[in-house]
């Protein structure tokens, strides 16, 4: 084969001298330099040739604007400098862009927020969100365009640094004509300044504040729309009085959270806050103290409320009588309660209530946060449940306790119990005789025997183990005679977690649902899960029963299966 000839060739050259080698090299680094000029002039004219090299700078900038994320919490300013490390044309257009500028995120770098970001922001307004960086020398320098300051969140470390702390104080004197959101954390007790703002914020809505020390007499309470006071200690230094004065003169108020923000309650207050705007209100204090605040104020009877009592309130049963008393003021007729674990905290509850109102079915009234099982009793008893319709129950083996208390509850429509191990249908015997479970159990026992292929999964000696164990676990905790059962009213019964029960919970529950329809409370529908398939069959027993019946998520057919099978 021929050999396919260089289209270049490769000489080499002798150099008499060393300067003479160093002048070769320096003459071809130069024309390096000329070719690369050469392309970059030639990538210049190519760019000139795209679509977006011919559009108008406002339109380009307009372009930029929309590609930086207007919410804070995921602005990132390597964005724009990315957007402006793109060409020439692009960088030109960025640094004079001031929508890129107006938004602050990070303020370590003194000298970049000093030269280039403040001052290529022009006379926009400024968005500062700084929630995590305690930078007190790029805060003081971002509080000098207080002036131009329309969003304001930041953290404060000023333990042991007394001066920043005077600094900070004279910084935060100066006027807030255009600031509209107030957010600011310090890590340890911050007071403000008395003349805050030079007291001149007119536009001022939504303030939140943890850690910081209010001063009485502000202005711009009366504008507020939310309002959040926090304290990461038990309790603040605030007193109740004072913080009282503060949203008496604010009655715009439409969210309220306060949590520890004030000292011990020894008296009932006296004075009423009225709130007529009001439709989120959260209290996280001692029981007494979250009482004390729901008693002195008045808001709409749709208020959303959310109660966290401490743990040290568990100790004292008559302040969650009082509290329980004071939301029954609030919610004049209960439909709906979910009893939860608090699975975030131990030892703790979560109690949802849905009031007699127009709202929907999914949106709770009120949320408390109880600790003791005792606790959740107590405040159920005092509720008023004459027309209680939903009950849901989430707890790990008190799923009884609760049922004990609202089975004399005649409106009840849907009844759902997440089980963790333990028999949680036990208070449905109330009020079924031993008879009556003795010929249920017969009937289902006949059923069985002379209709056997209706459970081919089934070994029939496991059944009757089955059987025998069920019945006799009913007749142990059934009444001597007919009584009343409760929830006459059932229509829905979910189970969930039946798995984790004894192995004839699924058996049980068929013969309660039996027992139900006798007495003429048949269920319209009944939901199980968490089980083996195979025990589904148990289930046709009791299709005549029951019209709609779903098993782990599916409908069964007439017949027992799923119909996605």
């Amino acid at each position: 084969m021929e050999s396919v000839p260089l289209s270049c060739t490769i000489t080499a050259t002798c150099f008499s001298s060393q300067a003479d080698r160093n002048a070769a090299c320096a003459q071809i680094q130069i024309n390096i330099t000329n070719l690369l000029q050469a392309m970059l002039k030639m990538k210049t004219r190519y760019n000139d040739l795209s679509i977006t090299a011919r559009l108008p700078d406002e339109l380009l900038a307009k372009i930029f604007t929309h590609s930086v994320s207007t919410d804070m919490r995921n602005f990132s300013q390597v964005r724009t400098i990315q957007v402006a490390g793109v060409c020439t044309a692009w960088r030109r257009v960025a640094l004079n862009c001031p929508y890129l500028w107006n938004r602050v995120r990070h303020g370590r770098n003194i000298k970049w927020l000093a030269e280039i970001a403040l001052p290529r922001s022009g006379h926009l307004p400024l968005h500062i969100f700084l929630p995590n960086e305690n930078c007190l020398k790029g805060l003081n320098v971002i509080l000098d365009e207080m002036h131009r300051i329309e969003h304001l969140t930041c953290y404060v470390d000023l333990l042991y640094r007394d001066q920043e702390e005077i600094q900070l104080q004279s910084d935060l004197m100066n006027s807030a004509p255009m600031l509209k959101t107030f957010k600011m954390t310090s890590r340890t007790f911050f007071k403000l300044p008395y003349y805050l703002f030079d007291r001149h914020s007119p536009k001022l809505t939504t303030l939140d504040l943890g850690n910081i020390i209010l001063p009485p007499g502000l202005n711009f309470m009366s504008g507020l729309t939310s309002f959040e006071y926090k304290f990461a200690r038990s309790s603040s230094e605030i007193p109740f009085s004072h913080l009282m004065d503060l949203l008496g003169a604010a009655p715009q108020l439409v969210t309220l959270e306060l949590r520890n923000a004030c000292s011990a309650i020894c008296t009932k207050p006296t004075v009423h806050v009225h709130l007529p705007r009001l439709q989120h209100l959260t209290l996280a204090d001692t029981t007494i103290t979250c009482t004390s605040f729901l008693s002195g104020f008045i808001h709409p009877p749709t208020t959303y409320l959310e109660i966290y009592t401490d743990e040290w309130s568990s100790f004292f049963s008559e302040h969650t009588c009082k509290l329980a008393q004071e939301l029954g003021t609030h919610i004049a007729d209960v439909v709906s309660i979910c009893v939860a674990k608090d699975y975030w905290i131990d030892d703790a509850f979560k109690v949802e209530l849905n009031p007699a109102t127009e709202s929907p079915a999914d949106h709770a009234q009120a949320k408390l946060r109880l600790w003791k099982i005792e606790q959740i009793q107590t405040f159920i008893t005092t509720l008023s449940l004459q027309h209680l319709q939903v009950l849901e129950l989430q707890l790990m083996t008190k799923n009884e306790a609760i049922l004990d208390i609202i089975g004399n509850s005649h409106c009840l429509k849907t009844l759902v119990v997440h089980s963790f191990g333990y028999v949680d249908h036990l208070s449905l015997l109330d009020g079924i005789s031993k008879d009556e479970i003795t010929s249920v159990h017969r009937l289902h026992q006949n059923i069985f025997e002379t209709q056997p292929g209706r459970f081919p999964s089934f070994d029939p000696e496991d059944h009757v183990t089955n059987m025998k164990k069920s019945l006799a676990f009913m007749l142990k905790y059934a009444s001597p005679v007919p009584g009343p059962i409760p929830f006459p009213s059932l229509k829905s019964l979910t189970m969930t977690n039946l798995r984790l029960q004894c192995k004839y919970a699924l058996v049980t529950l068929v013969a309660l649902v039996r027992l139900r329809a006798n007495r003429g409370s048949s269920l319209d529908e009944l939901h199980v899960s968490v089980c083996k398939d195979r025990e589904k069959e148990y289930l046709t027993l009791i299709r005549d029963a029951v019209p709609s019946i779903y098993f782990n998520g599916y409908a069964m057919d007439p017949v027992g299966k799923n119909k996605d099978d």
